[in-house]
């Protein structure tokens, strides 16, 4: 992960990356192995951070995060890895394709069958909410996500109520925007 707050008592997590040459002289039998395993008994199956197939932020043992750099991988390779999976299983793949995205990386997971990831509160343009059919015909939509307040308590405002409860700062409007949203949300549905 890039360096944000995926931290736990300001400490990053510490897990080694998945070394890229390793792989390649592996054939991809580490890779190829988890797939298979996940999508046994899968009708589907998400990749979160979907990202890490074409570049991962490394951390130097000890050394801050700023310290760190993405290093690339072979999209191509797990891409294909990932596919021929999928068609084997018979499982599809939802690619989890939000936040800073490579050029390209959606047209490369939709190149092969990866279903793009929408998440209905990022899917806005200016204010208003995106209506479904805008969103690319190789998508899966959701309310919420494991990041973000489930669809009923960010409709009651139970969010907010836990964030000023957690003395964070809400903005002084954000109980009216939450009604505006709750509007524009229903206006897109």
């Amino acid at each position: 992960a890039p360096p944000d707050p995926f931290t736990e008592d300001g400490q990053i997590w510490h897990l080694p990356p998945p070394d890229p040459n390793r792989m390649i002289g592996t054939a991809y039998a580490g890779l190829d192995g988890l797939l298979a395993a996940n999508m046994r008994h899968a009708g589907a199956l998400r990749i979160d951070h979907a990202m890490a197939l074409t570049r991962l932020f490394w951390v130097p043992d000890g050394a801050p995060a700023l310290a760190g750099a993405y290093v690339a991988y072979p999209v191509d390779d797990l891409l294909g890895i990932v596919a021929l999976n999928s068609r084997r299983a018979e499982c599809m793949v939802v690619g989890e394709d939000l936040g800073v995205v490579p050029d390209g990386l959606r047209e490369k997971l939709s190149a092969h069958d990866l279903l793009s990831y929408r998440v209905v509160p990022f899917e806005r343009e200016a204010s208003r909410f995106r209506r479904a059919a805008s969103y690319p015909a190789k998508a899966v939509a959701c309310a919420s996500s494991h990041d973000l307040p489930p669809l009923a308590a960010w409709w009651r405002g139970h969010d907010l109520e836990i964030e000023q409860a957690l003395g964070r700062h809400v903005g002084g409007d954000a109980a009216a925007t939450r009604v505006a949203d709750k509007a524009r949300l229903a206006e897109a549905f």
